[in-house]
């Protein structure tokens, strides 16, 4: 038995039970756990009830003693979890793993070296995570666009595409977003959304469908955008806090930021961060702002600041 009292382990592979006696006792005491390299949930898990464990770390290399069933081993107190997952194919078994229900954060990331023995258009099955009711934070990368969201999300990271359908329906009282693409879009945002950050990329798919859109008009089965002026000014008019960058491909040509007008009111956004190269116009940038970063480009209009009364950082 240990003299002293552990409460996080990081990296733990092992301890002799035959010099150091049984594992249980400081498996049930400790509190925050990091393990890497986890081939088998099972081989840990059942040694203890992990009874005061609230913050979990795991990263697996899928072998022949990953079960999906095993994740119901995981302590039902655990409050924070972040899974990684390894594979060289996807396996459709996946979209089964449950997670403890009182989680309250979860970072989820399954890599996939290839989708197996599916055809290049196969659509993965339904990832479903809205049993998750106590779930406040989600960061995800799935090898799907296909996810049933907690009701009761406030912020959601993905470096996938996020189906913004989806949100706009099951996450009411989502806060803060950050992405990369745009899935799913209909028009609509989710309306409590203050916080959001994406790249140039998911701009651009927001710009793509709002010029489809508008072009559509005799289409009756097609949702269109309410303001047809601006591609981003409903979803402006509720940002506190925007940030955009660049990554991949160079950017269709488009203005961010309308001409300020009596039509727009943006003056609830407080910081505004853009770092990418010349291609998209900025545009007018509320002059609300009390903290602005610009990095790479030449479109700024410094005569504007003049007006920037609130503007400290």
């Amino acid at each position: 038995e240990y003299p002293y009292n552990v409460t996080r382990l990081d990296a733990y592979p092992f301890t002799d039970e035959s010099k150091y006696g049984s594992n249980e006792k400081w498996f049930n005491n400790v509190k925050s756990l990091n393990i890497e390299n986890m081939c088998s949930l099972k081989k840990l898990f059942s040694q203890a009830n992990f009874d005061n464990l609230v913050d979990l770390s795991l990263s697996m290399n899928m072998g022949d003693d990953f079960k999906v069933d095993d994740f119901e081993l995981l302590p039902p107190g655990l409050e924070k979890l972040e899974c990684r997952i390894c594979t060289f194919m996807y396996h459709d078994d996946f979209c089964q793993i449950r997670f403890p229900v009182g989680l309250t954060e979860l970072s989820l990331f399954i890599i996939c070296f290839t989708n197996g023995d599916h055809e290049p258009e196969f659509i993965a099955p339904v990832f479903d995570l809205s049993y998750l009711e106590n779930l406040k934070k989600l960061k995800y990368a799935l090898p799907t666009e296909n996810i049933k969201f907690p009701k009761n999300l406030l912020e959601l990271e993905s470096s996938c595409s996020v189906p913004l359908r989806q949100l706009y329906i099951c996450c009411p009282d989502l806060v803060k977003l950050k992405c990369c693409h745009f899935s799913q879009i209909t028009g609509d945002f989710p309306k409590k959304v203050t916080n959001l950050t994406t790249i140039v990329s998911g701009l651009t798919d927001l710009f793509e469908y709002w010029q489809n859109a508008t072009r559509k008009t005799d289409d009756s089965k097609r949702r269109k955008l309410d303001d047809s002026s601006h591609f981003l000014s409903k979803i402006l008019s509720q940002l506190h806090h925007f940030k955009v960058s660049y990554l991949d491909r160079d950017p269709v040509k488009f203005t961010i930021f309308p001409k300020e007008s009596a039509a727009y009111d943006f003056s609830n956004m407080k910081t505004f961060e853009m770092h990418f190269e010349d291609g998209s116009i900025i545009g007018d940038i509320p002059s609300s702002l009390t903290s602005l970063r610009v990095t790479r480009t030449k479109d700024l209009d410094f005569s504007r600041f003049k007006y920037f009364g609130n503007l400290v950082d």
